[in-house]
């Protein structure tokens, strides 16, 4: 699971640790493959397609009666404490992002040429759209 959050946030135009968590169902356009979601650290909302890859991991996730509002990955199970209390939703994403973290260094070893980590993801993304 890790990894898949780690490639989608790749192929989903960079996006941060905390905001792949957060993605609900309703951030989706399955249709037009469309994410549309609110940043949480800018306050901005971001409109993008995303591509294959990604739109396979989501696949993968799908769960067959979902909820609008429900979060696509299984990684917060208190929906409503996450969404309504920011220290239990700031203490939440730091711990589970140095879970992550660990998982994909343990991942890349001997893997991949770079330790894979999710500060990476922005930096590398940003990097190849300023070149």
């Amino acid at each position: 699971m890790w990894r898949d959050l780690f490639l989608f946030s790749i192929y989903a135009g960079g996006l941060r640790f905390s905001d792949v968590i957060e993605m609900q169902y309703s951030n989706y356009n399955e249709a037009e493959h469309k994410i549309n979601k609110h940043i949480r650290k800018t306050g901005r909302v971001h409109q993008f397609k995303i591509g294959k890859v990604a739109i396979d991991i989501l696949e993968k996730y799908k769960k067959v009666n979902a909820n609008h509002d429900d979060f696509i990955f299984p990684i917060i199970m208190d929906k409503e404490g996450y969404l309504n209390s920011e220290a239990k939703r700031y203490f939440q994403t730091a711990a589970f992002n140095k879970l992550a973290n660990w998982h994909l260094k343990n991942w890349g070893k001997n893997k991949t040429p770079f330790r894979p980590f999710f500060p990476f993801i922005k930096t590398q993304f940003c990097n190849k759209c300023f070149k």
